[in-house]
């Protein structure tokens, strides 16, 4: 069935705006890939998203969806400014993730549609290999990449289990941590599976969600009883229900700052999490009863420990080591980027350049080269690393936040297209952000 021939059930429209479409340039052949990332506030992270999306889209034909829930921050503008290929939707208020995705799903016209979240950056492989994975695997229904934070971890919510009830319970409780090598303790992040081993698993994460448009019209859209959360567990168990798999696929990487999407890790957001998944164990694996009330005990548990390691993190934030920075890039590079941070709200200290390459302008403030950027970060007393994107791949910034990770230093990316430097040092609380402030 042709996803424009699909009539979805009618929902409310309150909220709800036309779509700002440019041309699109289409290539011979119809378009392989449909790309809907749903934005609330996050103008810096989504320009840094879209660009490395033009990075890992070479000889893919797509179409790019923005649907905007009424943001504040000048996001559309940005969008509409810098990225004119983009298809925006602009909402005239917050309608949620899963009804936000629909709007763009509707009017898709990709084999493949991939929903990925605002606050990611893709590798330049990240489209090319699913794809290529998809077509040669048919029961393959959906796939999700290996994701890491900010900081070079690995996120093992890149796998997970069906959150039944005694997995949702686990999970709520936080018996992962306290029992962090029993695997009847850590099945909501299929433990099983090594965070390097392409398999089969339950669930899908939504910041990556990469799934066949006409299988997504045989189960089903997202279910938009859920305003944010858990529409991926319902979709991916819709998938595994018609006889499909959901693929967890490591042979790429994308960074994933976390946070970014639920503003200041709020109760709210915490609470709204584990609410998702209890709709779920209620409604589609139908527990009975008289477990309910230990969901609920549990939820309001986790919530009131999210709260206190929160603020334990807030005060221990207070006291932060002397701030110095490398910046890693080539040519004249990391000097345009200097000025940038000296004008805008960085406060700290340059240490110097790290080049890419064997030769540097010495005019410059280089201080080594990559192969010498562990010693230098240790001798040097470095808490963070800027990237210049302008001047190597995102495939190589993963790979240098990867073999750093250790450090436990912190790590900004900066966009030539954009006037800001984002990253994140945490998945439990907002990403950080260096602009010039007009």
């Amino acid at each position: 069935m042709n996803l424009q021939q699909y009539n979805p059930p009618k929902s409310p429209t309150e909220g709800l705006a036309e779509t700002h479409s440019p041309p699109l340039a289409g290539k011979p052949g119809g378009i392989s890939l449909s790309i809907v990332i749903v934005s609330y506030n996050v103008q810096y992270f989504l320009l840094h998203c879209l660009h490395s999306i033009r990075g890992a889209a070479s000889d893919i034909a797509l179409e790019i969806f923005v649907v905007d829930n009424s943001s504040i921050d000048g996001t559309c503008e940005a969008v509409i400014q810098q990225f004119p290929e983009v298809q925006l939707i602009q909402n005239t208020e917050n309608v949620g993730f899963a009804k936000a995705c629909n709007q763009a799903i509707h009017q898709a016209q990709g084999a493949y549609i991939l929903l990925l979240n605002p606050d990611t950056m893709l590798s330049e492989d990240s489209l090319k290999l699913p794809l290529a994975y998809m077509e040669a695997h048919e029961k393959c229904g959906a796939l999700g990449v290996k994701m890491l934070d900010g900081s070079g971890n690995f996120l093992p919510e890149s796998k997970r289990g069906l959150p039944t009830y005694g997995v949702a319970l686990c999970k709520l409780l936080g018996l992962q941590k306290l029992f962090p090598h029993a695997s009847w303790a850590n099945r909501y992040y299929a433990s099983h599976i090594h965070e390097n081993e392409t398999a089969a698993v339950e669930v899908l994460s939504g910041a990556y969600f990469l799934v066949r448009a006409e299988l997504l019209q045989q189960v089903g859209l997202l279910n938009e009883a859920y305003f944010m959360y858990g529409e991926d567990i319902d979709l991916s168990y819709k998938i595994t229900q018609a006889g499909f798999e959901n693929v967890y696929f490591p042979e790429t990487s994308i960074i994933h700052y976390k946070g970014e999407c639920t503003p200041n890790r709020s109760m709210r957001s915490v609470y709204n999490f584990y609410k998702a998944m209890l709709i779920f164990v209620q409604t589609d694996l139908k527990v009975s009863k008289i477990f309910v009330p230990f969901l609920w005990i549990a939820l309001f548990v986790s919530v009131a420990a999210a709260w206190c390691k929160r603020n334990v993190f807030a005060l221990a934030r207070k006291v932060k080591p002397k701030h110095r920075v490398l910046i890693v890039g080539s040519g004249y590079e990391p000097q345009r980027v200097e000025k940038f941070l000296r004008a805008s709200n960085f406060i700290g200290e340059i240490a110097g350049y790290i080049s890419l390459t064997e030769e540097f302008p010495n005019t410059l403030n280089y201080i080594g080269t990559r192969r010498e950027l562990p010693h230098l970060i240790q001798i040097s007393g470095i808490t963070e690393i800027i990237f210049c994107i302008d001047s190597m791949s995102v495939s190589e910034v993963i790979a240098i936040i990867h073999e750093c990770a250790l450090f436990k230093i912190s790590f900004k990316i900066a966009d030539p297209h954009s006037r800001s430097v984002v990253g994140s040092t945490s998945p439990q609380r907002k990403g950080e952000l260096y602009e010039i402030r007009k």
